[in-house]
């Protein structure tokens, strides 16, 4: 998904949603991202991006048109997206916060399996820096 197609993506600030960031499906409508403006600033803006590319990652994967993978499946996805797809301080930021054991939920894994996603990418910037 190109940066200009994101941009015609409708983001919607909704401080009741229980999560820093979802996609909502309504048939018939495009999709639109709900994200917690409290939540993102608690989180940081690097993270709460992560999580907004996460949800990016579900519409350019189709997951709302497909029934052929878990829900667990589907969020493996779009994390390995977003960690392939956002600014790489982003995918560092979600990696920290990953590794020391946050964003853990049934459907989403184990923080530990959230952080190994994003090693691809990660593991790149790593090497790249070594004298």
């Amino acid at each position: 998904m190109s940066v200009q197609a994101m941009h015609k993506i409708e983001e919607i600030a909704d401080p009741s949603l229980p999560d820093i960031a979802a996609v909502h499906f309504e048939p018939g409508k495009a999709p639109v991202i709900l994200y917690n403006p409290i939540l993102c600033r608690q989180a940081g803006r690097a993270l709460c991006e992560f999580y907004r590319y996460h949800e990016y990652g579900h519409i350019e994967l189709r997951h709302y048109e497909r029934n052929d993978l878990t829900a667990q499946e589907e969020e493996s996805e779009a994390d390995r997206w977003a960690a392939k797809h956002a600014p790489l301080p982003v995918v560092l930021a979600a990696y920290r916060f990953f590794s020391s054991g946050g964003g853990a939920t049934p459907v989403h894994g184990n923080s530990q399996e959230r952080a190994a996603r994003l090693l691809a990418r990660t593991e790149k910037l790593l090497i790249a820096q070594l004298p």
